[in-house]
């Protein structure tokens, strides 16, 4: 079984630094900054050691997607309301990125940021303030609390709150699941004047995808062709499992990692509670194509999980237990993954409210331990389940598995939607984590 994030790495931005003041200071190294007027200018280069969209394009990439960035005050060491500037990001000829500000430093050390709208010109109504000693942050957000939107709060599952992956409104899903960015240090006003050529800048989120399919794994494989696939058509679909592949549903829970609120500034949780995502809004799905290509475990067959376009991207405390403080460590030690599987028998179409309820499923269970390794940021993981088809039609007990002299009267056939969820055992699924 492959490991999931059997890779670790990181994608860093590095944020170009010039430097000039009306004082003509020629040495950037200075131990205190003089008071008097800095421009500071932030070429948007990135930089990043492989690829970060993992084994599949659309993925993390070392780009900074967003339009402004801000500089937060780091409220950790100080007394007094939060304070932050919006920076836009300035396009060169090139279509190149960069951010512009003045910082005026006073006698006492204080200092006030205005940002450029442009190459040329200020914000002249936009001067912040910060007090002497003030240290700062640069994050993608205009909020120092990332907080999932209540309204996708779909219940609670024993310890654990479960909440919507939202795929209907685009504009949404940006809000939603925006990348979320943060400087890897906080700066004082000396440091924002001797960066020394590089700001890092890196992601407080990971991106995840999660499927489960059938396929029959009785499928014997030529060693001598490179294009072999354990395949599942719809005609055998159909046989083992007494129905058409498209009146099976699936809806996938992924979790309980997430974080509900999280604190940007610190990169820790702050509630200590922790949440599931569920793929496609809560709803189920019908069954479609889908095929995985692994190198020593080529499959086909039918399933589903969360739109390609639309992974779950969203932020997840991992702070260490051995070093609290260190915003890259702790885990909660497990990443699960239900597969919730509905036979819809009925005539026509289901209710609207057969798609959201989870009566009458069966659901399947993997549960990836993580006792030398943590979750990582910056990382595109895919986590699944193949099923034998075989297995799925002993467990729902259609099909080739069907009871023998079974009555099949049209007002017992949707008996089993009055049940509440039952786990089952699958003897043959293989997880797939890459």
């Amino acid at each position: 079984m492959k490991v999931l994030y059997s890779i670790s790495i990181t994608c860093v931005i590095i944020l170009g630094v010039i430097a000039c003041t009306d004082k003509h200071e020629a040495n950037y190294n200075i131990p205190k900054v003089e008071p008097g007027l800095y421009t500071i200018e932030l070429g948007l280069n990135t930089k990043t050691e492989a690829n970060t969209r993992g084994f599949d394009e659309g993925g993390f990439d070392g780009v900074y997607e967003n339009n402004i960035i801000y500089i937060h005050s780091v409220d950790a060491d100080r007394q007094g309301e939060h304070i932050s500037v919006q920076i836009p990001i300035i396009k060169d000829v090139e279509n190149k990125g960069f951010i512009k500000y003045q910082i005026q430093i006073n006698e006492d050390n204080s200092y006030t940021i205005i940002p450029y709208k442009d190459n040329e010109s200020l914000i002249s109504d936009s001067k912040t303030y910060f007090e002497a000693g003030t240290k700062v942050y640069f994050a993608s957000s205009n909020k120092t609390i990332w907080e999932i939107n209540k309204a996708d709060h779909l219940g609670s599952n024993v310890d654990s709150n479960i909440f919507k992956q939202e795929i209907t409104d685009t504009d949404q899903i940006k809000e939603i699941e925006k990348e979320l960015y943060r400087s890897m240090s906080n700066y004082t006003v000396e440091d924002l004047i001797n960066l020394n050529g590089s700001l890092k800048v890196t992601r407080l989120c990971g991106l995840f995808d999660a499927f489960s399919f059938v396929t029959d794994m009785a499928t014997e494989l030529d060693p001598e062709e490179s294009d072999n696939f354990r395949e599942l058509t719809s005609e055998k679909f159909k046989e083992i499992m007494g129905d058409e592949y498209k009146n099976w549903y699936m809806k996938i829970y992924l979790g309980p990692c997430f974080t509900e609120k999280y604190n940007i500034e610190t990169g820790t949780d702050i509630t200590g509670k922790y949440a599931f995502f569920v793929t496609n809004a809560g709803k189920y799905i019908p069954f479609s194509r889908y095929r995985d290509g692994e190198v020593q475990a080529p499959y086909q067959g039918y399933g589903g999980g969360n739109d390609y376009l639309h992974p779950l991207i969203a932020p997840f405390d991992t702070r260490s237990t051995n070093n609290p403080n260190n915003i890259t460590g702790y885990n909660r030690n497990r990443l699960s993954l239900y597969i919730y599987i509905k036979h819809w028998e009925g005539e026509g179409q289901p209710e609207q409210d057969w798609y959201t309820s989870d009566t009458g499923a069966k659901y399947y269970r993997y549960t990836k331990s993580y006792n030398e390794s943590t979750l990582e940021y910056n990382v595109r993981s895919k986590i699944g389940v193949v099923m034998d088809v075989y297995d799925l039609a002993e467990v729902f007990q259609v099909g080739v598995h069907a009871p023998k002299n079974a009555v099949k009267k049209s007002f017992l056939r949707n008996v089993s939607s009055n049940t509440e969820p039952q786990e089952i055992n699958l003897k043959n699924a293989i997880v797939i984590c890459k």
